[in-house]
């Protein structure tokens, strides 16, 4: 493609004369590069996000908390809701995180004294039908 202003050769894929800036397509055929991210980002915003994700919890945000873990079946539901969700304050991500991890080991350790207690009955059992 020739630049009808200054003369030069430019290829077609672009919009504008590199030496002289004229327009080379009528504004409706030009290629425009597609944005990766429509949406506008605001970096007071992300800042304000920032820190309410990593501020101290208050006692009283603790105290609700604990409130919350005593409601049956619910608790669990708030734990994995404030363990795995992206927009969390970390503080509260991490206690529901650890909360998990004990209560899986909790019931490994259940399970395991339960087996064990369930052998003893069963050895107890043999060994007196024995005698």
């Amino acid at each position: 493609m020739i630049c009808s202003k200054c003369g030069s050769e430019t290829t077609e894929h672009m919009n504008f004369c590199i030496k002289c800036g004229e327009a080379l397509k009528p504004a409706d055929e030009m290629l425009i590069p597609e944005r990766q991210n429509q949406t506008e980002t605001n970096p007071v915003a992300d800042e304000n996000k920032k820190t309410s994700l990593t501020e101290v919890l208050t006692l009283k945000d603790f105290i609700i908390m604990q409130l919350l873990m005593m409601i049956p079946i619910a608790n669990y539901i708030f734990l994995f809701m404030w363990g795995f969700s992206d927009n969390q304050n970390l503080n509260k991500k991490h206690f529901a995180q650890s909360q998990l991890i004990m209560i899986a080991v909790s019931f490994i350790i259940g399970m395991l004294f339960m087996v064990l207690y369930f052998v003893l009955i069963f050895v107890i059992m043999v060994t007196v039908n024995n005698y």
